[in-house]
C-alpha cells in the first residue's frame, strides 16, 4: 500500500479543467507553488525581522538550490506544495502562541494542507 497524498493532484486537475495542455498545466502549478512559497515566507517574516529582511529571505527561499531542483529535475510537485505550506504551519503555530482562539481555525487547515501534500518519510 503507497500513499499518494491527494492535494497536489486535485490542484493540477482543477488547472486542468480550464483546458490547458500539460506543459502549460505543469508551468503553472510550478509558478503558483513558488508565488505561494513567496509569499508564506514574507508573511511570516515580515512580522518579526521587518519588511526588506523578509523579502530578502522570502527571494533566497524561493532561489534556493533544493527547491529549484525539486520543481525543476526531480518533479516532485507534492513536496513543492509542500514547501510551500510549510511556513503558514510556522506562522499558524506562532499565533497559537501569541492569541489561540482565532488561529485554532487557521492551524488546523495549515496543518491539514501540510498533512495533504506531503507524505513524512
Amino acid at each position: 500500500f503507497v500513499y499518494y497524498p491527494p492535494l497536489a493532484y486535485y490542484v493540477l486537475a482543477g488547472i486542468a479543467a480550464v483546458g490547458v495542455n500539460a506543459v502549460v498545466l505543469v508551468k503553472t502549478f510550478v509558478s503558483l507553488c513558488l508565488f505561494l512559497l513567496a509569499v508564506a515566507t514574507y508573511l511570516v517574516l515580515r512580522r518579526s525581522c521587518g519588511a526588506r529582511i523578509a523579502a530578502l529571505a522570502s527571494a533566497m527561499m524561493v532561489l534556493s538550490p533544493s527547491v529549484l531542483f525539486m520543481a525543476e529535475r526531480l518533479n516532485m510537485y507534492p513536496s513543492l506544495l509542500a514547501t510551500a505550506a510549510l511556513p503558514l504551519v510556522f506562522a499558524a503555530a506562532a499565533g497559537l502562541m501569541r492569541t489561540p482562539t482565532w488561529t485554532m481555525s487557521a492551524a488546523a487547515i495549515a496543518t491539514a494542507t501540510l498533512a495533504w501534500t506531503h507524505v513524512p518519510t
